[in-house]
């Protein structure tokens, strides 16, 4: 019988009989001990040393390297325990299989299966539904119901139509950002479509906050605020780095010393059989760890194994890595600018917001350039162009309709134009100066309650129609009036009938 995959022709007897194979195989504390065990070893038949392997890999513990191995990194840290994640994975694949039998899953893999495959959306049509399907709950092209004739006062129209006043038309190269991002831009900016979307959350992705005065009181409440794009720029610089240590991750678990190492081990009957054994509580065995590690062809996988491997796993998050560090480019994480007082930021902000590049303006009111602390209650503005909040010189939109304002498209500005959160963000920064504490606390955020409505759609339609029928149904009778009176007038009647 064969000791070892992969080594043909040794036997167990000529390990035993040999003082360099022997060596290669135990641990010896001293060459006497080594002499014995030899001596011993040789001297019996090869189906009694059958057995002693047998009996020694019952014995051995394959999972405490597992366990021993973050020791190395530190004494205190103890390995996974590969038992209890075993179970662990096999409750989570049943809760996944529930998951994904719920109509709700389906639909959404339906929804994000063109981005999934290959080639992408086969069209740009395809891509803004399948975006209009993920973030406002419809298909691109359904949206409302009933066509609200309130559009006419947002600024939307303008940019549909391309007359947005003093505004240049044309694309223009943005040096502060790649070519890739160019192209992106570009891109967004010829469809009259995506150009509504994207002149909406620019502000947000590429635009500055202007903040004054600049003081180093601000500074302090600006610089804890700024946690949340600190993450970011430590997520990209994460992604950055996998570029470099991605190939040599493909290195080591393709051709790795100790993943074969792994391979060829798991491979022994006697190994298998004990790892079997191990994991006879869960749904996985020997031979998925070894197809999962499977690093040949297709065609030499076997046929009862699914075509899944660590390659898989590989490329799809490179992919996803990669996608992530092109698009991250496009982003600009240096938001905050200083300004000496609000008319330096207003002049600086009327100059942005010609490039689109203005998110808002940080005004600090009862600060001075010399401020040092903090005030204990502090007071300040947030100044935003027009079209990325509600409008305040209304109450209620001509064509009203009942039921809440919480379309999506139409209304929310506060929530998609960014100033909820940037609220939220320079309110975060002030708690963790005046505490000390950086409290890690939730937004929950909800509208105002709206009283019981009927929601019925002939309604609705019949009374932005009405009117419409009415003029309808009197021009008849009316034009006829009319005919009937100049008629009068032209053969002068009632001047014959005097």
């Amino acid at each position: 019988m064969q000791f070892a995959h992969g080594v043909p022709d040794l036997h167990l007897k000529d390990i035993a009989c040999s003082q360099a194979l022997l060596e290669r195989f135990i641990i010896f504390p001293s060459r006497r001990g080594m002499y014995g065990v030899r001596n011993a070893m040789c001297a019996l038949t090869q189906q009694r040393l059958q057995k002693i392997e047998d009996m020694l890999y019952a014995n051995v513990d394959f999972f405490k390297i597992f366990r021993l191995l973050p020791r190395v990194l530190d004494n205190h840290t103890d390995g996974p325990d590969l038992r209890y994640w075993g179970r662990v994975l096999t409750a989570v694949s049943e809760k996944v299989q529930v998951l994904f039998e719920r109509n709700s899953t389906k639909d959404l893999l339906n929804v994000v299966y063109p981005l999934l495959q290959a080639g992408g959306p086969s069209s740009f049509s395809q891509l803004m539904s399948i975006v209009s399907a993920l973030f406002c709950g419809y298909p691109d092209g359904e949206g409302s119901r009933v066509l609200s004739f309130n559009w006419y006062e947002d600024n939307n129209y303008k940019v549909f139509l391309g007359v947005n006043g003093s505004k240049n038309h044309d694309y223009v190269y943005d040096m502060t950002t790649t070519p890739f991002c160019n192209d992106l831009m570009q891109t967004l900016e010829s469809n009259p479509v995506t150009k509504i979307v994207w002149s909406s959350v620019k502000p947000l992705f590429m635009g500055k906050i202007l903040y004054a005065p600049d003081s180093p009181a601000i500074r302090m409440i600006l610089k804890s605020a700024n946690t949340t794009f600190e993450e970011l720029e430590r997520l990209m610089t994460m992604g950055k780095a996998w570029e470099e240590v991605g190939p040599q991750l493909w290195r080591f678990f393709n051709a790795g010393i100790q993943i074969n190492m792994i391979r060829d081990t798991i491979r022994n009957p006697t190994v298998a059989d004990l790892i079997d054994k191990s994991l006879e509580d869960t749904e996985f065995s020997s031979k998925d760890i070894l197809n999962f590690l499977f690093n040949g062809l297709e065609e030499d996988r076997e046929e009862t194994m699914p075509s899944f491997d660590w390659r898989n796993v590989f490329n799809l998050t490179d992919q996803a890595v990669r996608m992530f560090n092109q698009y991250g480019e496009c982003i600009s994480l240096d938001k905050f600018m200083p300004h000496t007082d609000e008319d330096q930021l207003t002049h600086q902000a009327l100059f942005l917001l010609e490039e689109n590049k203005f998110w808002a303006g940080l005004v600090f009111l009862d600060v001075y350039p010399w401020t040092t602390t903090v005030p204990r209650h502090v007071k300040y503005k947030i100044r935003m162009d027009i079209d990325q909040v509600e409008r305040t010189n209304k109450i209620k939109d001509r064509y009203w309709d009942p039921g809440p304002r919480a379309d999506p498209m139409e209304d929310l500005r506060y929530i998609w134009g960014g100033f909820a959160y940037l609220q939220d963000m320079v309110e975060h920064g002030i708690l963790k100066i005046q505490t000390g504490h950086d409290w890690p606390l939730g937004v929950y955020v909800q509208q105002m309650p709206y009283p019981c409505y009927v929601d019925d759609l002939f309604m609705l339609t019949l009374n932005r129609c009405f009117p419409v029928f009415m003029v309808l149904a009197w021009i008849y009778s009316v034009s006829m009036t009319v005919k009937s009176i100049v008629l009068e007038k032209e053969l002068r009647l009632k001047e014959t009938l005097k």
